[in-house]
């Protein structure tokens, strides 16, 4: 549900900028109500596009939602607007909110029925997370699981240049490389899930460890069955959109 760019632009033209601003920030409010009030009733993704960063993750969510029978989440941008988005990030950084924070961004479960459509996300954190896996399971079990693997040295490059564009890395790539482990920390992760804490850092500046696939992509193997996990190649997907 949302103000169509028609009714928008009509609404605008006869009132001036602030009363239009106000009206339209009370229409939000309003839906943002509606859809919190009616999260018992929202779906759950049927999957999860879970990483790899700068792996193509964003392109293939795209191209998902090109069909017409796949419908994305509804996202609060943090200008406080809201627009149909990607990433929810509720199995790395919004775990300790409850299940209906994540369902208020999913579709109503009689539309995906009556359009006989499915629905998803994609946080490309999840992969690289060490307990991404295991908070999926325990939410969506029956959820289909989509990992991007990129060339790890065209993806550390990739996700590099993405933190300059940020303006969060001022280190040249070579020591940003070098001193990668001494940033994030990389040997004080503690298995105990309620003694994790998942700095920024780690976040930002995981360029080589996000790149070390195998433990990742195990943790998934541990939580789902092998019949629910799909791994795309990034060089295939760019090649070939419609594989």
């Amino acid at each position: 549900m949302g103000l169509s760019k028609y009714f928008k632009r009509e609404i605008h033209s006869i009132l001036s900028t602030d009363a239009y601003n106000k009206i339209l920030d009370r229409y939000r409010k309003i839906m943002r109500t509606y859809r919190t009030m009616s999260s018992p009733w929202r779906a759950l993704p049927n999957f999860i596009i879970a990483g790899a960063q700068k792996s193509g993750t964003t392109s293939l969510y795209r191209y998902l939602l090109s069909h017409p029978q796949v419908i994305g989440i509804y996202q609060r941008r943090p200008d406080g607007q809201t627009t149909w988005g990607k990433e929810v990030h509720y199995f790395d950084d919004n775990f300790d909110k409850p299940e209906w924070w994540y369902r208020f961004h999913f579709p109503l479960r009689f539309e995906l029925i009556r359009k006989d459509s499915i629905t998803g996300e994609a946080s490309p954190e999840y992969l690289y997370h060490p307990h991404g896996a295991k908070r999926i399971a325990s939410t969506v079990p029956d959820a289909k699981i989509i990992i991007c693997l990129r060339n790890p040295v065209d993806r550390a490059i990739s996700n590099y240049w993405h933190q300059v564009r940020q303006k969060n890395e001022t280190l040249s790539m070579r020591k940003a490389f070098e001193k990668e482990e001494e940033r994030i920390g990389k040997d004080k992760i503690p298995s105990n899930e309620e003694n994790f804490s998942y700095n920024e850092n780690r976040k930002k500046f995981s360029y080589l460890d996000k790149g070390i696939y195998a433990d990742q992509v195990a943790r998934y193997y541990k939580f789902f069955d092998r019949s629910q996990v799909l791994i795309i190649k990034s060089s295939k997907l760019f090649r070939n959109t419609r594989t």
